[in-house]
């Protein structure tokens, strides 16, 4: 064979060899291209799972699909983002951290979960060391002023003032955040001024318990609130790095009115939101909880409600469409012979020429009359749909209550009228607390339902946005009101209020002491309670009569007739609160 056939074979020969390693290495690369592709789809399907678990909050399941996916070695920078968040939300600080630095390494840094969501929902929960570090670790990544905004919000609630500062200026760079950025440095320098970070105020915004920026304690500002405020604002702080802040029912100024016109008179003054159930002022005399006890005379102590129960009475005569006024005129002698014992009036009326005149002078023959006419039944369904359980309710509070409610007693079944006529004027067979006299007020001005008392109205995140259910304490089983029967008819009600407004103004109207120029009122009295030592006096109310927006009761122990120091003390808040009522 000739040199130039065998050079040409040989070459034929290497040629054909590069061509099959050529071959072979293609099809390995799309081998391994297809591999990576398949682990890239199939890692990202795995972080998508994860994602749809850790919304859902199953976050077990959210950080074993992601250890799944990181078998795969790809988009590590994802996944690792993804790990950290899980475990940031679990509060594992230190397992986050090493997820976080692995996440800076790659050269793609995808914010696994959404960046934004994440940090909002963190802050949303109150978890603000977390959200500080992701803030931090997606900063150094790329600064925006969205990022600033949400770490400057963490620096602040964790109580580092001065990086907060820093942050926030930097989200004020930014035109869309520039004017909520400069309003939260406002108040962080204001905060720093004082020393104090404001996280519970009054319905008004002024402070009532504050964190010490040197000790990191929080405390109430005003302490003799402590017996009041002391389970609604141990679950606030209790909340550590939650609620921004927790805004009260309590309003304040009105608090002080209470406590200045009760005075050093054993007994309590509460006042109440009509609308709302708020309460605006809850005061106590002796200020402290009474000895062995957690609940101050407002929420706990106990009376005989006396003639504040005739508005009761009435209120279901007119619900069951009895003839009220065909009772009139009556005659009052100051006493009549039920089961063979004397039930008396509290003095003589003579002739008691209408309804009105009967609530105005508080004419105890009127409505035993009328409690007869009602009938045991239907009075004792009434005084339960204003909050009094049946015989054999358990005499404390529920756990998380915020008051005592009042109770039915049992009467006399000897003397079946006798009892039901006491009833029906509010003596013996029943007892009520100052802060549930107060709430039959507010019902009275709503026609018959009555709204659920709180004294915590809101919590705002963080972020300053309200919390969904906030810390409104329970509300007692007895006080709780089904929809139905619903308010009075309005001409009822017109009725209802009128009467009231008639104690107040009429002459011989047994609050006529405590009217005030300039304040609409409506009031019912009530005197209870035997001597010695004294009856018991007990005011209930609502303001303006004709658009009721606070209801309260004044209940002072051994004072005597309520026309008397009930009356002067009454007349004592209303002047005080005088701008609130009109």
């Amino acid at each position: 064979m000739s040199p130039v056939l065998l050079q040409r074979g040989g070459r034929r020969g290497r040629d054909g060899g590069r061509a099959r390693r050529g071959a072979w290495v293609r099809r390995a690369l799309a081998a391994a291209a297809a591999g990576y592709l398949l682990a890239f789809a199939w890692t990202g399907r795995l972080v998508g799972q994860a994602e749809q678990a850790y919304w859902g909050g199953r976050l077990d399941e959210a950080s074993a699909l992601l250890r799944r996916a990181s078998f795969w070695k790809v988009r590590s920078g994802r996944v690792n983002d993804a790990l950290a968040v899980v475990e940031l939300t679990r509060g594992d600080t230190g397992g986050a951290a090493a997820h976080l630095a692995a996440a800076a390494k790659g050269f793609f840094h995808p914010a696994a979960f959404g960046e934004e969501r994440v940090l909002l929902a963190l802050l949303r929960s109150g978890r603000l060391e977390a959200a500080r570090r992701y803030a931090e670790h997606r900063t150094r990544i790329h600064a925006t002023p969205s990022l600033a905004w949400y770490l400057g919000l963490a620096e602040a609630g964790l109580g580092r003032l001065d990086e907060a500062d820093r942050h926030l200026a930097a989200a004020a760079a930014g035109p869309q955040l520039r004017q909520k950025a400069e309003a939260e440095r406002q108040r962080l320098s204001r905060a720093r001024s004082l020393g104090r970070l404001d996280v519970v105020v009054d319905r008004s915004g002024a402070p009532v318990a504050a964190l010490d920026l040197r000790t990191r304690s929080a405390a109430l500002l005003f302490p003799d609130l402590a017996p009041l405020l002391g389970e609604p604002l141990a679950e606030i702080l209790r909340r550590d790095g939650g609620p921004r802040t927790a805004r009260l029912a309590l309003d304040l100024r009105l608090q002080r009115a209470a406590e200045e016109a009760l005075g050093s008179r054993r007994g309590a003054l509460v006042a109440v939101d009509v609308r709302t159930g708020g309460v605006l002022a809850a005061a106590s005399q002796p200020r402290a909880a009474a000895p062995g006890g957690s609940r101050p005379e407002a929420l706990a102590g106990r009376y005989e409600p006396g003639s504040i129960i005739k508005m009761i009475t009435l209120e279901a005569a007119l619900r069951h469409g009895l003839d009220v006024e065909g009772l009139f005129p009556l005659d009052c002698p100051g006493w009549i012979l039920l089961d063979g014992v004397a039930f008396r009036d509290w003095m003589p009326h003579r002739t008691v020429r209408s309804v009105d005149e009967a609530v105005a002078v508080s004419c105890n023959i009127a409505f035993g009359r009328l409690g007869a006419l009602l009938g045991r039944q239907r009075l004792d369904d009434a005084l339960e749909r204003y909050g009094f359980p049946r015989e054999g309710a358990p005499a404390g509070p529920e756990a998380g209550a915020l008051f005592v409610p009042g109770r039915l007693l049992p009467p006399d079944p000897a003397r079946p009228a006798y009892a039901l006529a006491r009833r029906a004027v509010g003596l013996d067979s029943l007892d009520v607390t100052p802060m549930h006299a107060a709430l039959l007020a507010a019902a009275l001005a709503r026609g018959g339902v009555m709204p659920p008392p709180h004294l915590v109205a809101e919590r705002l995140n963080i972020l300053g946005e309200p919390v969904p259910g906030g810390l409104a304490a329970k509300t007692p089983p007895a006080i709780r009101q089904d929809p139905e029967p619903g308010p009075l008819p309005a001409a009822a009600r017109a009725l209802l209020h009128r009467t009231m407004v008639g104690v107040v103004v009429s002459r011989s109207g047994t609050a006529r002491r405590a009217a005030v120029q300039g304040v609409e009122a409506a009031m019912k009295t009530g005197t209870s309670g035997e001597n010695p030592p004294g009856h018991d006096a007990l005011v209930i109310g609502f303001a303006p009569a004709s658009e009721p927006r606070v209801a309260w009761a004044v209940v002072a122990r051994h004072a005597g007739k309520a026309e008397w120091e009930g009356a002067r003390i009454t007349r004592e808040f209303l002047t005080r609160a005088a701008e609130a009522l009109r």
